[in-house]
Formats: structure tokens, sequence, C-alpha cells
């Protein structure tokens, strides 16, 4: 890195392993959206509030997504109430890469599961929390 090789050294390895069909995975993103039930009824679904918004009733979708692609690898849906960072862990994908990841998995079960990976956890905006 010190030389300024470090990116057309990756480009290089990664175009010839494109060329033979094989994939390098750079990092998966990871993040959850709030669905709301279709009835405040649903006894799975959970009451949450968000930034200042109204609050819903329903369920969360954490979804693990491929970095460059957008692909979703994994998801976990979990009642609206339950915090990010302990649902996290389901939504990494068996090889996620670099981890990228908002606040909101801040902490040390996501960070945890992270480091099980194989990946160092880093600052938020940066490489995961």
């Amino acid at each position: 890195m010190a030389h300024g090789l470090d990116k057309p050294l990756f480009e290089g390895i990664t175009s010839q392993l494109k060329a033979k069909a094989i994939r390098v995975k750079t990092g998966t993103l990871v993040d959850a959206t709030i669905i709301a039930s279709a009835s405040e009824d649903d006894e799975e679904g959970r009451w949450v509030k968000h930034k200042g918004k109204p609050a819903v009733h329903g369920f969360k979708a954490h979804v693990g997504a491929d970095a460059d692609t957008a692909l979703v690898e994994e998801i976990a849906v979990t009642p609206a109430n339950v915090n990010d960072g302990k649902a996290g862990p389901d939504a990494l994908p068996d090889n996620p890469g670099d981890v990228f990841a908002d606040s909101a998995y801040r902490g040390n079960h996501f960070g945890d599961a992270v480091r099980a990976k194989g990946i160092h956890p880093a600052k938020a905006a940066e490489l995961m929390i």
C-alpha cells in the first residue's frame, strides 16, 4: 500500500480470476428496513418508533447484500422492536468480505459475529463498527 500498488495488484488479480470465472468478493452491506404489519392484530409484529417518524407495528428485515452487486445474500426477519445489532449476525453470509454497517450495528454481539467470520471490525462508515 505504501507504494500504491495495492489497487493495481488487486485489479490485475481480479481480472485474471474473472477471466477464469472465479469471483472475488469485496464486501457485504448490512442494514435493516421496517415492514408494517397488515394488521395491528398480528401477534408476531411489534411496535417500533424510528427517528421522529410515527410508530409502526410490524417487522424488520435485516439484510446482508453483496457490496458490488447489491444481490441479497442473507436475510433475517424479526419483530420490529429487535435491536439491529442483535439480529445483524443472522444477516451475515458465510464469507462476507469487509462488512459495512451503520451505527445501529455497533456493539459486541454484532462485532463478535463479524470477527468469527475472520473480519476485523473497524469504525462505522469505514469497514464495520
